[in-house]
């Protein structure tokens, strides 16, 4: 595990069955929730700022509170403006994901729609939790159809 007191090693010390998965990314069990597989994506963009992601639908504020850090631990403090986070020039540099990764993200968000459609054909109701993460899916499908109508224009 690593040593130094950078934010991502901080982070990184804090989670359980950390494991690599290419230069600055890796995949954890989430503190945010009973994780069995690790669903649990961790980057850190060339800036320093970290990118937290729970594939199974918790919050990033949880996530982070579960390791015993806030959301402002994600950024480094040469880019934060009176500790609000990014400026917006910083965040302008973020990479992009690449297409095959919005393509995944969008698919994964797919799937948990298609898999609620598929209970309630069945005649399955959909828990508080299950329909609160359908709605968060149908919002983040319906700001990439966006993004991409945009980019088109």
């Amino acid at each position: 595990m690593p040593t130094t007191d950078a934010p991502i090693d901080r982070l990184l010390a804090q989670l359980d069955a950390v494991r690599g998965r290419g230069e600055g990314r890796w995949i954890a069990r989430c503190p945010a929730h009973d994780d069995r597989t690790p669903s649990l994506a961790v980057a850190e963009a060339e800036d320093g700022v970290i990118l937290v992601r729970c594939h199974a639908g918790c919050g990033a504020a949880d996530v982070v509170a579960a390791a015993g850090m806030t959301l402002a631990d994600l950024f480094p403090r040469r880019v934060r403006r009176g500790g609000r986070g990014p400026r917006r020039a910083d965040a302008r540099r973020l990479p992009r994901p690449s297409a095959a990764e919005m393509l995944a993200a969008v698919g994964g968000e797919a799937a948990v729609v298609a898999l609620a459609a598929s209970d309630l054909a069945a005649g399955r109701a959909l828990g508080g939790d299950d329909y609160a993460r359908v709605m968060r899916a149908a919002a983040t499908l319906r700001r990439a159809a966006d993004a991409a109508g945009r980019r088109q224009a």
